[in-house]
């Protein structure tokens, strides 16, 4: 399809795919889970302590503030995980670092005034990531997930300009006065972070959050991203996510077409990603260049696709908008010169003989 030579893609070819090294095992408790966090939340903050255990020659990121957000409990349910599927805790492990450093550089690259993290979980950007240091952030989850992060990072000091904590369920209609409460402003140009999120909310939830979020940006400079379950996922990976389900909450939606789905909801999409070709751009490549690359969809090969695809979009911009008015207005007078067409010529009054001008009814009856 063109792609084998994309230093992002790299080679999708398994005949070259370098062992990693083994993580680090830390001591666990018994229980799985005694955070507000959530299993899945956990899942992602030990991953991402075990990531920052390795070498810094080895590691991806580093996050050192995992620990402290209940990372043991974690790694206990991803050992569980692994024990009961095929997929290692090596496997695990990689798949965490990669999705986590994929939106690391996503947020360096479109680092904006403000940056909302809609469902934030053990997230720590706020706290490691150097380039938003001039942006206010805003955390939103539900109100124990920020009551939990308020008792473990209270103290902590951030690396961005300011942090606001917002306590709100995204399935409500208005969760967004909230938002605004905590000084949010929509005319702003604005990072979204939707990490996590979208393959745990309904389809219908997911159109009507991409549709409030896109409401809520004013500026043309506004840029979401995330990751979203492909669409048959869930059957080819029906063992994983029996398992899954088992310890934490089952996903309840996937998209087989984000790029459709994101422009329905008024989004222009930028970039999409698989597994596959993040693996190739970070540890084949060793991330030889740091431009993103966009992948449309209609060019990945079955090899390439991959149980999640990472997505980044943005605002139309000034002239695209443009674009889309004039379209609308066009069609609408084609629409109406199909109207007017249909109603044909109108009929003509045959005018009278000029003889018979000024007369009443009777005399023109008398004259006939």
């Amino acid at each position: 399809h063109g792609l084998h030579r994309e230093p992002f893609l790299g080679y999708t070819s398994t005949d070259f795919v370098p062992r990693r090294p083994r993580v680090r095992m830390l001591p666990c408790p018994s229980p799985i889970s005694k955070s507000p966090l959530g299993n899945t939340a956990l899942y992602l903050v030990a991953g991402r302590s075990l990531e920052s255990s390795k070498p810094a020659t080895e590691r991806l990121f580093n996050d050192p503030l995992a620990s402290k957000m209940g990372a043991e409990y974690g790694q206990t349910f991803i050992e569980t995980l692994s024990a009961e599927t095929n997929v290692s805790l090596d496997e695990n492990v990689t798949k965490i670092a990669l999705r986590t450093r994929f939106l690391d550089d996503v947020i360096r690259a479109h680092a904006k005034p403000q940056i909302v993290m809609l469902g934030v979980g053990g997230d720590t950007r706020s706290y490691r990531l150097l380039n938003i240091s001039s942006s206010v952030v805003w955390e939103v989850d539900l109100p124990s997930v920020i009551e939990y992060r308020e008792e473990v990072l209270g103290k902590e000091t951030p690396v961005c300009s300011a942090v606001h904590r917002v306590g709100c369920d995204l399935r409500d209609r208005n969760w967004e006065a909230a938002l605004f409460k905590a000084g949010f402003s929509p005319k702003k140009s604005t990072l979204w972070v939707l990490e996590g999120l979208l393959m745990y909310m309904s389809k219908k939830e997911v159109d009507n959050l991409l549709k409030k979020v896109r409401s809520l940006c004013h500026g043309m400079d506004s840029v979401i991203c995330g990751n979203v379950l492909k669409g048959d996922c869930l059957t080819t990976w029906y063992g994983f996510y029996q398992s899954w389900s088992k310890f934490a909450e089952k996903p309840k939606s996937t998209l087989n077409k984000p790029l459709q789905t994101l422009a329905q909801a008024g989004w222009r999409t930028t970039m999409i990603a698989t597994f596959q070709s993040l693996y190739s751009h970070y540890y084949l490549c060793r991330g030889s260049t740091t431009k993103l690359l966009y992948v449309p969809e209609a060019k990945l090969s079955d090899e390439m696709l991959g149980v999640v695809f990472f997505v980044c979009a943005a605002v139309p911009d000034s002239r695209e908008l443009m674009a889309y008015y004039l379209l609308l207005i066009w069609s609408w007078f084609c629409w109406l010169g199909g109207v007017l067409s249909r109603r044909g010529p109108k009929k003509q009054v045959p005018e009278e003989k000029s003889g018979n001008k000024g007369q009443s009814k009777a005399e023109k009856q008398k004259a006939a």
